[in-house]
């Protein structure tokens, strides 16, 4: 930024002035030259307290987003688990009946666990299932005319 002066120092002759004079010019140089740093200090402080405030709502805004799904992150873990406390409550029996064993509850409740595998043979949730399964109907029998 140019240097805002109250005169022109250009038209004057340093020369022709008396020594009094002289030194009157120099403080008044001096007084000039410390204001335009002290401006151009503020302007560079403002300049960078703005940059910093735009990085710091930059940052808190990431920070809280990771923070969030950190928190989500958790929360799933601890409704996974409590999925799988119940299912190890469950007795053999029972577990059989939904077609797991004790090793597979943890690929289960991850989602790990092919959900198309058949159940193992002899297994009540397999019989429930072919219960289920629409039988072939008979054809109905054409009657003949008499």
């Amino acid at each position: 930024m140019a240097p805002r002066t109250a005169f022109d120092f250009s038209t004057l002759n340093y020369e022709a002035l008396s020594p009094a004079q002289r030194t009157a010019v120099v403080q008044e140089i001096v007084r000039q030259a410390h204001a335009d740093r002290a401006r151009e200090i503020a302007v560079a402080v403002r300049t960078a307290r703005r940059g910093i405030s735009q990085a710091a709502l930059i940052l808190g805004q990431a920070s809280a987003s990771a923070a969030a799904a950190l928190w989500r992150r958790h929360q799933e873990r601890r409704r996974l688990r409590r999925a799988a406390a119940q299912l190890y409550a469950m007795d053999d029996r029972a577990l059989r009946d939904i077609g797991l064993r004790r090793g597979e509850i943890e690929f289960a409740v991850s989602g790990m666990l092919d959900p198309t595998r058949r159940p193992r043979p002899g297994t009540r949730t397999r019989d429930c299932v072919e219960a289920l399964r629409p039988k072939a109907c008979p054809q109905p029998t054409q009657r003949l005319a008499a």
